[in-house]
């Protein structure tokens, strides 16, 4: 059986080698048929008519050509009509080739499809009545290309993430295809939208995909780009990276906007900066000054920086701008900032002037003066008062006085009028207080009933002429019926005379006391002091003045002094001395 065999199979072969020559070209034969691609390693499925509209008719033989050589028959003539006889070329096809004809139409399968299976398939197909048939397919196997490779435009590998880039550059990357039959087709895709920016070249069947985006922005930041190639319907390999981006802070706002703070308190102000990144710095400022004293911490997903700043504002920063700058120094242009005008309340602040046209040691009985005040104040004052020797001075138009907020005006001003001025505004803060303001008013000079003499009066001196007027007191703060021996002691003498007194005597019991330091008896013209006083400077004291107009004497002021009581050197007695009572026995 085995050399019949043999035999057989070498008929069969010339016999198709026949065939194959001799109908080439014959009718029914297509040189240019349709077109199958297979991805290699899956099945390739060659189909081929075997149906006949003709009743009685059957299929005889069946032979598959590749490129016009002979790789698989079916036959049915003959011994085989029981059971078909089925041939392969092992060196073609090997054992993966199968003819069904059970299936409609009929095919051949190849499982699995190689690459070397590319080429033109011929059907031939004998019938025993109808004519032979000749179907053509022109088989492709499809070889993906390999995994895509992303580089950076220094020609460095990415693997899953780019950058980071400065916001508002360009991002340069380039896409490495190997290999892949036919040449891939290599597509860029951002978030899965295709990509216009492509510029292809290739060589030693590599193909470079350059993908070009310019002014990179925020929608650029965390978006995934994908270098995608197919040579084959719906048969991807794709390589994905995300872009990490530089931001500039996109938003910086202070909380504490429009709020009016009070001088000299304590006061936290918030500012956020959002979007930066990496996570902006926040800076302080007023004017061109930096400031101190301010904490930050950072959002957990790092996208919004909190500052917050400690000030306490003073009267001088009202109407400053306070600016909040947010910094991401890995960017161009990465700064932000944002400002608020401080509103600062504080107590009013006054100065009080005397009217600018006058002349303060020019004024005399008659001229009209006013005076100015000017106010400092925020929130705006909603009072000024005005005070004469520190007793508020009501609007009296009749009597020439004049009062408004910011002025005050004496008309026909008298000698009364002459004194200290004061003006005082409030507030929501508070009572601010001006300067004092002396007017010195000069008038013609006056006699006394009793003395004829006129006396030359300078222009600056108080017109009135009398002999000095004296008050004698102890100090303040001593009690008078308290004062032991070495304790210290001192007088107050207050001399009222024009013109002023030339001299100031002191006196002990009618007897002038002399300056003596060293003794502890300190003399001044308004000044008495005893220091470490003794029982024998217990007396009356007195102070007198003098000036041109005669002599004036104060009031007299006892000094009790007590001590311990002393035994006589004939007296064992020992006698009790009140404490108001003379202490000499």
């Amino acid at each position: 059986m085995e050399p019949l065999y043999h035999y057989f199979s070498i008929s069969l072969l010339v016999t198709l080698l026949h065939f194959s020559k001799s109908h080439e070209h014959s009718d029914g034969f297509k040189p240019d048929g349709e077109i199958l691609r297979v991805l290699v390693n899956s099945t390739a499925q060659i189909k081929c008519d075997v149906g006949s509209s003709l009743p009685d008719d059957k299929v005889l033989l069946v032979v598959w050509y590749k490129n016009n050589l002979p790789i698989y028959s079916y036959d049915t003539r003959g011994a085989h009509a029981g059971t078909p006889s089925h041939w392969r070329d092992e060196e073609v096809l090997e054992s993966r080739a199968v003819f069904h004809t059970h299936r409609e139409p009929a095919e051949l399968a190849l499982d699995p499809v190689k690459e070397k299976d590319a080429g033109n398939f011929r059907c031939r197909v004998d019938f025993k009545l109808s004519q032979t048939r000749n179907s053509n397919v022109n088989l492709e196997v499809v070889v993906p290309p390999k995994q895509p490779l992303i580089f950076n435009e220094r020609r460095m590998r990415i693997d899953s993430r780019a950058g980071p880039y400065e916001e508002g550059g360009s991002l340069e990357v380039t896409c490495v295809v190997q290999e892949g039959k036919p040449p891939p087709t290599v597509t860029w895709l951002m978030n899965g939208q295709i990509q216009n920016s492509v510029v292809d070249y290739s060589y030693d069947n590599t193909i470079n995909s350059k993908l070009v985006v310019r002014n990179l922005s925020r929608i650029h930041q965390h978006a995934v780009y994908t270098c995608q190639a197919s040579n084959f319907h719906k048969k991807y390999v794709s390589t994905n990276i995300t872009i990490e981006l530089y931001l500039r802070p996109l938003l910086v706002e202070i909380s504490f906007n429009n709020q009016p703070m009070s001088a000299d308190r304590k006061y936290e102000i918030e500012c956020q900066a959002i979007g930066s990144r990496p996570p902006a710095k926040i800076t302080w400022w007023m004017g061109n000054v930096e400031l101190i004293g301010h904490s930050q911490k950072v959002s957990e997903d790092g996208n919004v920086s909190t500052s917050v700043l400690s000030i306490k504002p003073t009267r001088e920063d009202h109407g400053k701008a306070l600016s909040c700058r947010a910094t991401n120094e890995l960017v161009r242009n990465g700064i932000r900032e944002t400002a608020m005008k401080l509103n600062v309340f504080f107590v009013p602040t006054l100065q009080l002037d005397l009217g600018s046209n006058l002349n303060p040691e020019d004024i005399e009985e008659g001229d009209d003066v006013y005076f100015e005040c000017k106010v400092h104040a925020n929130p705006a004052a909603y009072k000024v008062i005005w005070k004469h020797n520190n007793q508020i001075i009501q609007h009296n138009q009749r009597a020439g006085v004049i009062v408004s907020s910011g002025d005050l005006a004496l008309q026909g001003v008298t000698r009364h009028q002459a004194g200290n001025y004061t003006c005082t505004a409030s507030n929501v803060e508070g009572d601010g207080d001006s300067n004092v303001v002396e007017l010195k008013v000069m008038y013609k000079p006056i006699c006394r009933a009793d003395q004829k003499k006129i006396y030359g009066v300078a222009r600056n001196e108080a017109a009135e002429i009398f002999v000095p007027t004296l008050q004698l007191d102890l100090g303040s703060n001593l009690n008078p019926e308290d004062i032991e021996e070495g304790d210290d002691v001192y007088f107050e003498c207050k001399v009222h005379a024009n013109p002023a007194a030339y001299k100031v005597i002191w006196k002990h019991n009618n007897q002038i006391i002399q300056h003596n330091q060293r003794a502890g008896v300190i003399v001044s013209s308004g000044d008495l002091a005893l220091q470490g006083v003794t029982r024998h400077q217990a007396g009356n004291y007195t102070c007198t003045a003098s000036n041109v107009e005669g002599d004036g004497d104060s009031n007299v002021v006892e000094l009790k002094v007590m001590y311990k009581p002393i035994c006589r050197a004939d007296q064992k007695k020992i006698y009790g001395v009140a404490r108001n009572e003379a202490a000499e026995i």
